[in-house]
């Protein structure tokens, strides 16, 4: 067919443009994230704290999050504690909503942190 090899000499019909695709490189992170896993009273928070001083890294402990926007009533700690009122977790996207707004906080960009509790 003489339409759709015009086509293909064109570039293909997944566009207009005659240019070809070219796949980027993904842009490498470029803050240094280090997850400390274990059981309750492992002594991950003794650890983290090592770890905090001889790589001047923040230390990100959820329960810690947890309980700073319960105190602060904001939306996410609203419902942890509803959660936690019925005996309960916080749900997964309330912890991960919380990680990831703290993870763009300048200090953890700049020095890189430490995830404590998480993922659990």
């Amino acid at each position: 067919d003489e339409a759709k090899a015009k086509e293909n000499k064109s570039g293909g019909g997944c566009c207009s443009s005659s240019k070809s695709h070219v796949l980027e490189q993904p842009q490498k992170a470029t803050t240094e994230v280090i997850i400390i896993t274990g059981p309750p009273a492992g002594g991950k928070g003794t650890q983290c704290e090592v770890v905090k001083e001889l790589l001047g890294v923040v230390h990100l402990s959820t329960g810690d999050m947890l309980r700073q926007h319960i105190k602060d009533g904001t939306k996410l700690g609203k419902q942890a504690k509803a959660a936690m009122d019925r005996g309960e977790l916080a749900a997964d996207r309330v912890v991960i909503e919380m990680v990831l707004a703290r993870l763009e906080e300048p200090d953890a960009k700049e020095r890189g942190c430490l995830l404590d509790g998480f993922p659990r």
